[in-house]
């Protein structure tokens, strides 16, 4: 009785608040594999969901009813069936009348047979250098512990790690490239890993354009200071584009 009396009133008070909320209200939740849940989401205007992309053809199924309510404000609940690992993520609530208006809870699967988001596949990322990007190393509940290592077998430290996105990569050079392993473990169960190829290109971003005498184009990648001294001699000065 105190609980839905408590449920209530926070119901209430969502009605009267601006902007975009979710109940439940926490950041994350964790659900039990093969459950359903319900997330209802709250708002002045029309709203919709965006919800995971890891693998759409083996998520659960989910239903959404929008209505207007009779205080003038929106609601829209999001009902998932057969929770498993691939439906792990961000669920966002937006409004459609102003996308920079939303709400976002982060949901984990309970699931000891798949300790990782990703898992069973290789993964291939192709990345431009100096642009900042997660590898993608997530576990699909947070009592799940995630280590990186290189091809060497060398585990790697130096990337920050965030179990919402995974370990970040945070000024990505051409050295970077290569093949890396995500490994998951929790006591009791078997380890679970998943490699991930990643390319690292050069970014156009990061070129210097040089025309000689308008004849000779050149084109420089420019990884850092540039420094241009007595390369030739002209009658015609040469320009930097």
């Amino acid at each position: 009785m105190r609980k839905f009396r408590l449920v209530f009133l926070l119901l209430i008070s969502l009605y009267h608040c601006e902007g975009v909320h979710i109940i439940p209200t926490e950041s994350e939740i964790v659900a039990a594999s093969g459950s359903d849940i319900l997330l209802e989401c709250f708002g002045e205007n029309p709203l919709s969901w965006t919800v995971p992309t890891n693998d759409e053809d083996a998520q659960a199924g989910k239903n959404v009813t929008s209505y207007k309510m009779n205080e003038g404000h929106h609601k829209s609940a999001l009902k998932i069936y057969g929770l498993t690992f691939v439906d792990v993520g961000y669920y966002t609530c937006i409004s459609d009348n102003d996308e920079t208006k939303d709400a976002k809870i982060y949901v984990y699967v309970t699931d000891v047979n798949n300790l990782l988001v990703y898992n069973g596949s290789h993964l291939y990322l192709m990345e431009l250098q100096r642009e900042a990007f997660y590898i993608p190393c997530r576990p699909s509940f947070s009592n799940v512990k995630v280590t990186l290592w290189n091809e060497f077998d060398e585990q790697l430290e130096e990337f920050p790690f965030d179990p919402h996105y995974g370990f970040l990569v945070n000024n990505p050079k051409l050295t970077n490239s290569g093949i890396y392993t995500c490994r998951a473990s929790f006591p009791g169960y078997t380890n679970a890993s998943q490699n991930i190829s990643i390319t690292v290109h050069i970014s156009r971003k990061y070129f210097i354009h040089i025309v000689f005498n308008n004849l000779l184009d050149v084109t420089y990648p420019y990884a850092g200071h540039f420094h241009l001294q007595n390369i030739c001699s002209s009658s015609t000065p040469f320009n930097l584009d």
